[in-house]
């Protein structure tokens, strides 16, 4: 037997509905853990660590209660709400609290469930990938930046030790050009002696 494709926390007070959606996603490929309530929820995501959560608008602690608390504790775990409140104020309030879908129960068509699943989880890898390529590319920067650092500080160091070079060659510069008028004269002196 293969491997499941992700681990889903479903969170549904309602026996039937979750028993029902766990046989559909268990035979999607899933493995599926269920809660009654947001508190066994709660206690499940901290233990078990799933890879997306499917909550119902329940009792203690409902779903946006849930959400909120997985937000902030669990900020990258995707969550789908499902209720059977068709209140506009609700969903706009679940997605604003992070929510990635909202689907009105009861869920007609279980292949929408598997597509919003499905759209969430290969959103999250993205947006995992995305992370690590940012880290990495800051890692990489950091250290490309140090690189500089270092070769300009080798270049003033370089630039330092020939300051007195520089000086002593002009120096030199300004004898030879003494030397050469002295030469002159002496020529001249010379020629007219």
């Amino acid at each position: 037997m293969s491997a499941p494709k992700a681990t889903l926390l479903i969170v549904v007070d309602d026996t039937f509905t979750r028993t029902s959606m766990t046989a559909y996603l268990k035979a999607e490929g899933y493995e599926v853990l269920k809660a009654g309530n947001g508190v066994e929820a709660i206690e499940l995501v901290r233990g078990k660590q799933p890879d997306l959560i499917i909550t119902d608008l329940c009792p203690e602690i409902g779903g946006l209660e849930l959400l909120k608390k997985c937000s902030l504790e669990f900020p990258r775990l995707p969550t789908i709400i499902i209720s059977d409140e068709g209140n506009l104020s609700i969903v706009i309030e679940a997605l604003q609290q992070g929510a990635g879908d909202y689907l009105q129960k009861p869920i007609q068509e279980m292949g929408l469930l598997k597509h919003s699943i499905e759209r969430l989880l290969s959103y999250a890898r993205l947006k995992e990938a995305h992370d690590l390529y940012r880290k990495d590319f800051e890692r990489l920067l950091e250290k490309r930046t140090q690189e500089i650092a270092d070769k300009n500080r080798e270049l003033i160091e370089m630039v330092k030790e020939h300051k007195p070079t520089e000086a002593q060659l002009l120096q030199t510069r300004k004898l030879e050009a003494g030397g050469q008028v002295v030469a002159e004269i002496a020529r001249e002196i010379k020629t007219r002696s």
